[in-house]
């Protein structure tokens, strides 16, 4: 198929109005005689750098059935690299999050009774307990902020891993995990 027909097919399969969008934009470019890299070119957040570079460099080699094969077999690649991860850091996040419930109703459940059997008894209490009785406390004391500065530093924390120059330090932290 010639590519503006091959793109008007794949336009009338895309489920999503922004690619068709997208798409509609290409065959655009291409009919005005731009290459197929350019147009590419001009939608960064749908075609990586790389993407787009390997599309020019089989389009000036003259085999650019060959180049969109090798782009489809690395997408697929890093789909499945890209899901194997998330199966893999599924676990230890359910194990974290049941970690956590388990501390926070011991805290804000299971412990207050044992307080105040503690202070019945008058007895003189080790630092760690005494530490621990003073957290559980103040935990229930401020209930409230302390959730809204857990949720304001999770979302400061979403929006700062989403800057480009945060991006070396997430995929050092990343490739820890």
């Amino acid at each position: 198929l010639p590519l503006p027909t091959a793109l008007q097919l794949l336009a009338g399969q895309a489920p999503r109005a922004a690619m068709r969008t997208i798409i509609a934009g290409i065959i655009e470019d291409i009919s005005a005689g731009n290459p197929l890299s350019t147009a590419l070119a001009r939608y960064p957040g749908a075609f990586s750098t790389t993407y787009c570079q390997v599309i020019k460099a089989h389009e000036q080699a003259g085999n650019l059935a060959t180049g969109l094969k090798q782009m489809v077999a690395y997408m697929e690649k890093q789909a499945a690299a890209r899901r194997r991860i998330t199966r893999a850091l599924l676990y230890p996040g359910v194990v974290l999050l049941l970690a956590a419930g388990v501390v926070l109703l011991l805290v804000t459940v299971a412990l207050p009774p044992l307080v105040s059997l503690f202070t019945s008894l008058g007895a003189e209490l080790p630092a760690t307990t005494r530490l621990l009785i003073g957290a559980t406390a103040f935990i229930g004391s401020y209930k409230l902020p302390l959730l809204g500065g857990l949720g304001g530093l999770a979302a400061g924390a979403a929006y700062y891993a989403r800057l480009p120059a945060a991006r070396p330090s997430r995929d050092r932290l990343l490739l820890k995990l």
